[in-house]
């Protein structure tokens, strides 16, 4: 392959990656003032065509009173001094603002200079982050001005001597005299060596402030507290304050998980840019899908048929779950190559037949799993996924063992993830059509010419 057919080559695979990806790309001239090209996804972001936003530059797309400092993060980053600068506002077309996490690269263009800029939308996590400051605040204004859990506890034991209703109903009782007369913190800490610790701090400083701490509820269930107290040795006991922050843990969890997801899919879109193998591409993905979703292994694969029209699943990237010398031996011989799956009466043949999400959360007594060989580790709970180009599945993406089981609103989270792992299989599989019709031309210009070289003269 000569430089001329690579160049070509990487040309197109570039503009692919560039049409598909979800994350919007501008380029923008040295002077802010034109866009030079823009991607269908910048388009959707910010309400505009393609042609309309390529009369437009900088100044059309944030707001009047942020430009000057918009204007300067450009200009630093067309000099290399900063790459990532988080939370921009953004105007849309129709007057709302949005805020983004933009990414930029000079580069040059024949002798014109120009800045490629990457959106990340970011509107979602400064509410979330608003809404933190905000839940924040109201919990400090009902601490102040509200009633909150107030109790008197045993330092020996921290059996419950005194509390008021609002702590009782805090830990899911009715009333004070039933969570007095019940209620022992010390064995009812979620996290071992927890109240260890707390108990060596207040011993130490004589108070405690803002600790947080997990705690049961008299059902069972699990909740947040931030706790504040005094200890008093000679009395034998503690006496302090106490709030539920259940709430703000998962708004603070959710943040941390978007931030993680975003970076997921910005550094598998890297990858494939720099034309990273898939095998690389796709194990990131599934490391980072297990992670974010707290499950336990899971696979990923592209979707194939049979000589007869039948669809079957090889994988691009699936966990080592191999339990005995055999089972490591074929993982080890065949996962590399991907491993190739027929039967579609399971779990995740049931999303290869109807091309949408499965999700079992009691795989043991749901019809539509198939068995597993002896020695299988347990399969608590199933979540499939496929991964969608048009209207076609060409991938499927399946992860088990999520210990709170599987919802939709993960399939919803998890859903720029997916789209992300959809465009890198319709790119791959692009590409590899592109090789086969290239080795079909290069066939039948061969064949041509030693039909000519052969042929009878007169011919």
């Amino acid at each position: 392959m000569d430089i001329t057919e690579q160049n070509n080559k990487m040309e197109k695979l570039l503009n692919i990656i560039f049409e598909n990806s979800p994350i919007g790309i501008l380029v923008v001239d040295g002077s802010g003032e034109r866009f030079l090209q823009v991607n269908p996804a910048i388009c959707h972001m910010l309400g505009y065509t393609a042609a309309e936003l390529l009369n437009k530059g900088i100044k059309d797309i944030d707001p009047a009173d942020d430009l000057p400092h918009i204007m300067g993060i450009f200009n630093a980053q067309k000099q290399r001094k900063i790459t990532l600068s988080p939370v921009i506002p953004c105007l849309r077309k129709d007057g709302a603002v949005i805020y983004a996490d933009i990414n930029s690269v000079p580069i040059t263009i024949g002798d014109e200079e120009a800045v490629v800029g990457f959106f990340i939308e970011a509107t979602e996590r400064k509410m979330a982050e608003e809404k933190i400051k905000e839940t924040k605040e109201t919990y400090r204004n009902l601490f102040e001005n509200a009633q909150v859990g107030l109790f008197r506890t045993r330092i020996e034991d921290g059996k419950i001597l005194e509390s008021n209703e609002q702590l009782a109903k805090m830990f899911g009782y009715e009333n004070r005299e039933e969570f007095i007369a019940k209620y022992v913190t010390s064995i009812n800490y979620v996290d071992p060596g927890t109240r260890e610790k707390m108990i060596n701090l207040i011993k130490k400083d004589g108070f405690i402030k803002n600790f947080e701490a997990r705690f049961y509820r008299k059902d069972g269930s699990i909740f947040w507290a931030r706790y504040s107290a005094k200890i008093y040795p000679d009395k034998g006991w503690i006496e302090g304050v106490a709030e539920d922050i259940t709430e703000l843990k998962k708004a603070e969890k959710r943040l941390i998980l978007r931030n993680k997801l975003l970076e997921a899919i910005a550094r598998a879109q890297s990858k494939t840019l720099a034309i990273t193998e898939p095998a690389e591409i796709f194990n990131f993905i599934l490391k980072e899908v297990l992670d974010i979703s707290e499950s336990e292994y899971g696979f990923i694969g592209k979707v194939l048929y049979t000589f007869d029209g039948k669809p079957y699943l090889k994988t691009y990237a699936i966990t080592n779950i191999s339990w005995n010398e055999s089972t490591r031996a074929f993982y080890d011989k065949h996962a590399p190559d991907g491993l190739e799956f027929y039967n579609l009466d399971t779990l995740f043949g049931e999303v290869m037949k109807t091309s949408r999400p499965v999700i079992s959360n009691d795989p043991v007594n749901d019809p539509r799993r198939g068995g597993m060989p002896d020695g299988h580790p347990p399969l608590n709970s199933f979540l499939g996924v496929p991964l969608i180009s048009g209207d076609q599945m060409i991938g499927m993406l399946g992860i088990a063992n999520r210990p709170l089981g599987y919802t939709n609103e993960l399939i919803e989270f998890l859903q720029p993830l997916f789209v992300t792992c959809a465009s890198i299989v319709s790119a791959i599989n692009i590409e590899e059509q592109r090789k086969i019709a290239m080795g079909a031309l290069k066939e039948s210009h061969e064949n041509f010419r030693e039909l000519y070289e052969n042929a009878p003269v007169g011919y």
